[in-house]
């Protein structure tokens, strides 16, 4: 029971990241932070939570602040430095 409880809290911290990269990383995620539990233990640690909830938030902030404001550019850019070199 206390396995389950575990993860019902961790996947609740991962839930404050972005849907696309949830889709992508959370199993991965999970297994990390389950893989570094305490025998017995029950619920997520406090550091453990300030750090997945600090990584949500900085990700959600930079994602807002890096949006580009015309893809277009961005993608020419991209291709540019794949090609220029």
């Amino acid at each position: 029971m206390s396995e389950a409880s575990l993860e019902r809290g961790y996947r609740r911290l991962l839930a404050w990241y972005p849907t696309g990269f949830r889709a992508e990383q959370e199993d991965e995620m999970l297994a990390v932070l389950m893989a570094s539990s305490r025998e017995g233990q029950q619920r997520p640690g406090l550091l453990d939570s300030l750090d997945v909830l600090g990584g949500a938030v900085r990700m959600r902030l930079r994602s807002q602040r890096t949006k580009p404001a015309n893809r277009s550019w961005a993608d020419g850019l991209a291709l540019f430095s794949v090609l220029a070199p």
